[in-house]
């Protein structure tokens, strides 16, 4: 059985989790927050949502510091799912 997964299509785990609209507010903080820790990542949803951290920057050596991050924002994306609609539009946008 042979299973494809369309990177663009909007019910995708992806788009949920990283591509949409309401929750790249929330990503754009973690980054720039990183970046005033002085920890430079690629902006890159395989480092956030799956632990794959690049072997080529230092940040491996931070993973201390940033996978608690990237824990506590897909904790928040998926508390804030199981609120209405309008409150997960609101809570989002207030992170900008």
């Amino acid at each position: 059985m042979s299973y494809h997964v369309d990177r663009n299509e909007i019910n995708s785990l992806l788009h949920c989790w990283w591509k949409c609209v309401l929750v790249q507010p929330l990503w754009k903080n973690v980054w720039r927050f990183l970046k005033e820790l002085k920890i430079d990542l690629p902006y890159d949803p395989a480092i956030a949502l799956l632990g794959i951290y690049p072997k080529d920057t230092d940040a491996v050596k931070r993973q201390d510091t940033c996978t608690p991050m990237f824990l506590a924002a897909m904790s928040t994306i998926a508390k804030l799912w199981k609120e209405p609609q309008l409150n997960l539009n609101d809570q989002l946008r207030a992170t900008k």
